[in-house]
């Protein structure tokens, strides 16, 4: 079980989108600084078929994005429709899955789905709790990237890890 310092810190790192923060590309390359961001930014150059810089590579979790220094939060259309709405997550909205939401679901397994009706289907705190099993590298306490399902940290194969967890919660 949380504490409630973890549990509120954790929550910060509930994207609006359904994505884990701390499971997200953008996010472990932003934390895990240049290096990552510059090889980021050029993997998702070709996947999108556009210069993406890798100073645009910044993102502290879309609830912790204070200014548009945070880049990537700030370009991010579904963090903006979130806000527009005033909801807490994808999940609440009346035209959930989106065409937006689907397109990046798409792209990562139905994760970001998925996630969103685990929130809607359980109390924060639990969501939490899950997300941490899924998500949470057991070899160092890394954290899983979701496009991967690689630990960020000491790059781990943790597909099985996630693959699991997502069985056990249907």
């Amino acid at each position: 079980m949380l504490n409630e310092v973890t549990m509120q810190k954790n929550s910060e790192l509930c994207g609006g989108c359904g994505f884990y923060c701390a499971s997200c590309p953008i996010h472990i390359a932003y934390k895990k600084g240049i290096e990552y961001q510059r090889k980021l930014a050029s993997a998702l150059s070709q996947q999108l078929k556009k210069t993406i810089n890798f100073t645009e590579i910044q993102c502290p979790g879309c609830r912790q994005a204070k200014d548009d220094k945070d880049a990537w939060s700030f370009k991010c259309k579904l963090r903006a429709c979130v806000i527009d709405k005033d909801i807490d997550h994808c999940g609440k909205c009346d035209e959930f899955p989106c065409k937006m939401l689907s397109d990046l679901s798409d792209i990562y397994d139905g994760i970001p789905i998925l996630q969103l009706h685990e929130l809607n289907e359980n109390e924060t705190e639990k969501w939490l709790e899950l997300m941490e099993k899924r998500w949470k590298c057991q070899k160092c306490s890394g954290f899983i990237e979701a496009g991967t399902k690689k630990c960020g940290s000491c790059n781990r194969e943790a597909k099985t890890q996630v693959d699991e967890t997502i069985k056990r919660s249907k």
